[in-house]
């Protein structure tokens, strides 16, 4: 468990999205899969997103030190550290508007990737995200 201090963020629906979108983007390109940054251009045409995603690609190798533009992973054991806590906000995040999208807890029979809860990364616990009353 990590004995850092812990702080509170109070967001919008709409801000925890933004949060959510660049968490996972920060946690894709540190394993090399930097075409996701065309997805999270909304507003991109779409023939500029897929000539950037495809150029983006080709540039994964540098990231990964691997051959294959289709490969991703972590080059070192700090771009991993990076991604896994990148990744466990935007899990956590993604978790907490899908629960609320859904009107309910997930009771363990939602087959989206969305209701599964999130699990502890990178050495950090499990964020904690939960609604505030309205005032």
């Amino acid at each position: 468990m990590s004995t850092e201090p812990t702080y509170t963020v109070t967001l919008t629906r709409t801000q925890l999205a933004a949060v959510r979108d660049a968490c996972e983007l920060l946690s894709r390109i540190h394993i090399g899969q930097l075409e996701h940054v065309a997805e999270k251009l909304h507003g991109l045409p779409h023939e500029h997103s897929m000539e950037l995603e495809k150029q983006l690609r080709r540039l994964n190798h540098i990231v990964t030190g691997l051959e294959s533009p289709h490969a991703s992973r972590a080059q070192n054991e700090t771009m991993r550290l990076h991604h896994q806590v990148a990744w466990g906000i935007y899990h956590a995040a993604r978790y907490q508007l899908y629960m609320e999208q859904l009107g309910r807890a997930s009771d363990g029979n939602d087959w989206s990737v969305m209701s599964r809860p999130p699990n502890p990364e990178g050495g950090q616990p499990v964020p904690k995200i939960k609604r505030t009353v309205d005032e």
